[in-house]
């Protein structure tokens, strides 16, 4: 739920990943594991992306979220 919640109204990290080269973010939660959350992210620059993930800036936002690193898996989309 803490989670879900910084995804959610004014100030979430839509904000914060749309400044990063994310153009959008649809949220996901298992309805039977309340605590298995996902994002599909459509990312228009993945370098800039990836540098805020492994930045001071988005290591503080996975920490204030409950982000495990080793849970994240990225996937490309195989055209």
């Amino acid at each position: 739920d803490h989670w879900l919640a910084a995804w959610k109204g004014e100030g979430s990290r839509h904000g914060d990943f749309a400044q990063h080269g994310v153009v959008n973010v649809r949220v996901f939660q298992n309805p039977e594991k309340r605590n298995e959350v996902g994002l599909l992210v459509v990312v228009a620059d993945m370098d800039a992306f990836n540098t805020y993930l492994m930045s001071e800036e988005g290591a503080k936002a996975k920490a204030e979220d409950g982000v495990i690193d080793k849970g994240m898996r990225v996937y490309k989309e195989v055209k």
